[in-house]
């Protein structure tokens, strides 16, 4: 019986001794990791704004869902800015009729 090394296996140990990463960590990277090691060990629960850091890592991570996610907060955004504007409009028209009613009778006080 033959245990010796195989040749895929020579070419696998040449492949992993010559390779090398390139990627470099995100900024603050280890500041985080130790700041994450503190919080657990001391069983403080995270900051929010690391809370919302990995949230959005997480999720906006997947390539595939970006478009989701930049669709889903146009369509939130101009949700809001139509809401908003629509009550500011109402405010708006509510004025002219006060005004308007004034002027025609000048004794009427504005509620």
């Amino acid at each position: 019986m033959n245990t010796g090394p195989k040749p895929e296996d020579d070419s696998l140990r040449k492949c992993l001794r010559e390779w090398r990463v390139e990627a470099s960590p995100p900024p603050r990277f280890q500041e985080q990791v130790w700041r994450r090691i503190q919080d657990a060990e001391s069983g403080r629960p995270a900051g929010l704004g690391l809370v919302l850091q990995n949230l959005a890592a997480r999720f906006l991570g997947r390539r595939g869902w970006v478009p989701s996610y930049l669709s889903l907060a146009l369509a939130v955004g101009l949700g809001l800015g139509y809401w908003q504007a629509k009550a500011q409009a109402s405010s708006v028209s509510e004025d002219l009729r006060q005004q308007y009613v004034q002027s025609i009778d000048p004794y009427q006080r504005p509620r």
